[in-house]
């Protein structure tokens, strides 16, 4: 999923990257996307949580979460 475009450029004095700057670029790219889509995920939990407790506080019987244990 295309989450944006990192871009970078020599403007005074155009030249070949080397394979360790391209190598940082991609890790700086792919930090950044980590730190986005982290963003999105405890978005989404904060919505999840958010509309569990709205259902729970509004409900008129009794809701019991249980598990296999």
């Amino acid at each position: 999923e295309l989450l944006g475009v990192l871009g970078a450029a020599m403007i005074d004095c155009p030249r070949q990257w080397t394979a360790d700057e391209v190598t940082f670029l991609r890790i700086l790219g792919e930090t950044v996307a980590h730190v986005l889509g982290r963003a999105r995920v405890d978005e989404a939990l904060r919505a999840s949580e958010s509309r569990f407790r709205s259902l729970s506080e509004a409900a008129a019987d009794t809701v019991l979460l249980v598990d296999a244990a």
